[in-house]
């Protein structure tokens, strides 16, 4: 009689369609695309690490046809961010320190400097605070993308042709500093001047500036210590640049295993990125001393000199986004918290 009434149950509801069917495999077409090039780790670790994760992660269970568009032969530097929210492409490397009006929230590392040197620290607090404040989330999705994973960068130097031992020394003296680390020249003394990776070598040998701030797996492979030999270890922090992102309609179109799969895939790339940033980092310095160049670090004394001296750049950062309706200050209170959690000692507290 019970297996009269469940064949008559299992009939019935096979007649309204409420059969449990097994996941409709899909077929999903992914452009990922970077202005960089792919010699850089954050670039390289997407073909090494990113997609062979989500891969395996999926198995047979749906197929991802990946296109890989690196050196700005899609979207250049500055260019990402448009490109994903328009479906240009449905994947891209945005650099959130290139769209200080429509990622003002993600540059809060870049108006935090001296904090720590430690980049897969750094990256995780960031991931962390995006879980913790849909603000950041959604300031993501209202560029029309989903945050997947932040990208960073190691710790800043100033290389320069000239001797650095103190914050006085920086007097007079023109600095390259492109986009927002321009601001940590401000109360030096020293001149900010626009400057890139294209021309830095150039500026520097024809006098154009004196040297630049900048990060030591940036330096080393554009031979920059050949002309600004004197690299001083200011301990400006490692970065949050910006992020691994996708397309807000292709995350939409994904079923929840694929998007597991993007999310988890995601993790593991910071993971490899950060190790790999910081072990190419330590392999630049050592090169860069071989090659001639000579390596210091500024006297603690003098970091903090520097830190105090200049502008609250948080507490301005916190004005022009709160003119946008955006919870900085929550933010970045969140942050320095985080920070003092994480056992990171600040030489200033930011937006006090």
């Amino acid at each position: 009689m019970n297996l009269f009434k469940s064949g008559i149950a299992a009939l019935a509801m096979a007649s309204f369609g409420f059969v449990a069917q097994p996941a409709q495999a899909e077929t999903f077409n992914i452009n990922v695309a970077s202005g960089s090039p792919p010699v850089v780790p954050w670039v390289k670790l997407i073909s090494d690490v990113f997609i062979p994760e989500v891969n395996a992660r999926i198995g047979d269970e749906h197929t991802i046809n990946w296109i890989e568009s690196y050196s700005g032969t899609v979207a250049k530097v500055g260019g990402v961010l448009e490109a994903v929210e328009s479906g240009l492409i449905e994947m891209g490397q945005v650099y959130a320190i290139f769209e200080q009006d429509k990622l003002i929230l993600q540059n809060i590392t870049y108006m935090t400097p001296f904090g720590s040197d430690d980049l897969e620290l750094v990256t995780r607090m960031i991931g962390e605070l995006h879980d913790e404040h849909p603000a950041l989330k959604k300031a993501w999705e209202d560029n029309g993308q989903v945050f997947i994973a932040p990208i960073g960068l190691d710790t800043h130097y100033i290389a320069t042709n000239f001797p650095v031992t103190s914050i006085d020394d920086l007097k007079g003296r023109k600095i390259g500093g492109a986009g927002t680390i321009a601001n940590w020249l401000n109360g030096v003394g020293a001149t900010a001047v626009d400057g890139n990776f294209s021309v830095h070598y150039n500026n520097i040998q024809t006098g154009v500036y004196d040297g630049l701030l900048n990060f030591s797996s940036g330096i080393f492979p554009n031979k920059l210590h050949e002309v600004a030999p004197m690299l001083t270890r200011v301990d400006f922090g490692a970065q949050f640049v910006g992020a691994l992102t996708i397309n807000k309609d292709t995350w939409d179109s994904f079923p929840e295993e694929v998007q597991t799969a993007f999310l988890e895939a995601g993790e593991i790339y910071r993971l490899k990125v950060s190790e790999a940033l910081q072990g190419f980092a330590r392999m630049a310095e050592g090169k860069m001393v071989e090659q001639g160049a000579m390596q210091s670090r500024l006297p603690e004394e003098e970091r903090t000199r520097w830190a105090q001296a200049l502008p609250d750049l948080a507490a301005d950062w916190v004005v022009r986004a709160e003119a946008k309706g955006l919870p900085a200050q929550e933010i970045l209170d969140a942050w320095i918290a985080k920070q003092a959690d994480n056992g990171v000692a600040l030489v200033r507290t930011w937006g006090q």
